[in-house]
């Protein structure tokens, strides 16, 4: 798996996941960098075959389009925890996966300060 992240890329390419393995193949990205959600496609190919779109599953679709792109998944997200307390489930990834992932991005981020390494 290849994955680049940055916050600002300036004239780059956007947002894209690239999977490559024995079996084939799988590109999820959107060139527009001005909107986290909109705009992504999937495309995808077996093993010798020639890449090709991959349609949306509708199970993912959103009932409405908002200017701002960063509305749509913290509306789905607070959906889905209102689900999870409704029907007395745990939420997961939830709570504590978040606060793990903010330690860790916290930790990179002492560590490209100090320039050492920091250990969880």
């Amino acid at each position: 798996a290849q994955l680049a992240l940055s916050s600002v890329a300036r004239q780059g390419r956007g947002c894209w996941l690239e999977f490559y393995g024995s079996e084939g193949t799988l590109v999820l990205g959107s060139s527009n960098q001005a909107d986290y959600v909109h705009g992504f496609g999937l495309q995808g190919c077996r093993k010798g075959e020639t890449m090709a779109a991959i349609p949306n599953n509708p199970a993912f679709r959103y009932n409405r389009t908002w200017e701002d792109g960063r509305i749509a998944p913290v509306a789905r997200l607070i959906g889905w925890w209102a689900e999870a307390i409704r029907e007395a489930k745990p939420m997961v990834p939830g709570l504590l996966e978040g606060l793990q992932s903010q330690i860790a991005m916290d930790a990179c981020q002492s560590s490209d300060l100090s320039g050492n390494r920091v250990l969880l």
